[in-house]
């Protein structure tokens, strides 16, 4: 049925964009086309171009905003016998590039907004590291991502381009970076998403300190310190440090369970960090809690 499926593919594609159909087009290249006669391969890879994202913002929202290139890669050079990891790191560096094509397009960056809030793929990591890096006003940008997470819906909201966005300020501009983070502890808006964001650039002292205040103040919910369970996130912390953040994660409801995961992972990539008597104290403060909570629970 090679001319009904491509009359169908040209039709949808002559009317709007289809990200799919040059997804499903790249797929069906990458996994079949060694089976095909030289003529069926020639008429495929035609429907392909003819699918392919012509702008920034349709090569976005196919390339940034899915997953689905990631194993099978964006053109030709990949196909075939490529592993995945030459696959995946084409896709996350046109994801990159991308970024930085919008930076320097307001217009592109304001239609894609929305989506890239609530954007879950792993492109947008790389696609915010590309954005920081040739964004002229890195500030603006940051307020008007928050202000469009904001009125984005709590259930579809998504922060993988704020923490990609972090992560490469944190290589030229640490006090821009602390700056927004100290904002985001109590923003409404970041407030409930703060430890993720802390993540993106490690912590440190005072990392640890903004940690402790959020628990304070609140906003994020337990369950999302669990990202420190993430091997090596504590490794720049003191022992001293590392067992003050973990007494105050403990001292929440359901906090004791999420603190021994993060020492288990502390124990397994960084004991050095922690002196032998510093591991046992906090390990023996934190069993206590919990035969307390199964006591009373």
């Amino acid at each position: 049925m090679y001319d009904e499926l491509e009359h169908v593919c040209r039709r949808v594609s002559a009317a709007q964009f289809w990200p799919a159909g040059w997804i499903a087009a790249r797929q069906t290249i990458h996994y079949d086309s060694i089976g095909f006669s030289p003529e069926v391969a020639a008429r495929l890879s035609s429907l392909e171009a003819n699918l392919r994202p012509k702008d920034i913002q349709q090569k976005v929202r196919s390339i940034v905003l899915s997953d689905g290139l990631i194993y099978f890669g964006i053109d030709s050079t990949v196909d075939g016998t490529t592993d995945v990891q030459r696959s995946m790191q084409q896709v996350e560096a046109m994801a990159s590039d991308l970024g930085r094509a919008v930076a320097a397009d307001q217009n592109a960056f304001a239609a894609l907004l929305p989506e890239l809030v609530a954007g879950k793929s792993d492109q947008l990591w790389h696609f915010g590291r590309g954005l920081a890096e040739a964004a002229k006003e890195r500030r603006a940008v940051w307020d008007q991502s928050v202000a469009q997470l904001g009125a984005t819906p709590s259930d579809k909201q998504s922060v993988q381009l704020f923490r990609g966005f972090l992560n490469a300020l944190s290589i030229s501009e640490i006090e821009l970076v602390r700056g927004l983070l100290d904002d985001s502890v109590e923003s409404e808006v970041l407030g409930p998403w703060y430890p993720v964001l802390q993540a993106s650039v490690g912590v440190d002292t005072i990392g640890a300190d903004r940690l402790i205040r959020s628990l304070d103040v609140g906003k994020a919910g337990i369950g999302m310190y669990r990202i420190l369970m993430t091997g090596g996130l504590t490794n720049q912390l003191s022992g001293a440090d590392f067992n003050r953040l973990l007494t105050r994660i403990a001292a929440e409801p359901e906090g004791v369970d999420i603190a021994i995961e993060i020492l288990s992972m502390r124990i397994s990539f960084a004991p050095g960090r922690s002196t032998s008597s510093e591991l046992v104290d906090i390990g023996c403060d934190l069993m206590r809690r919990l035969l307390l909570h199964v006591e009373h629970g």
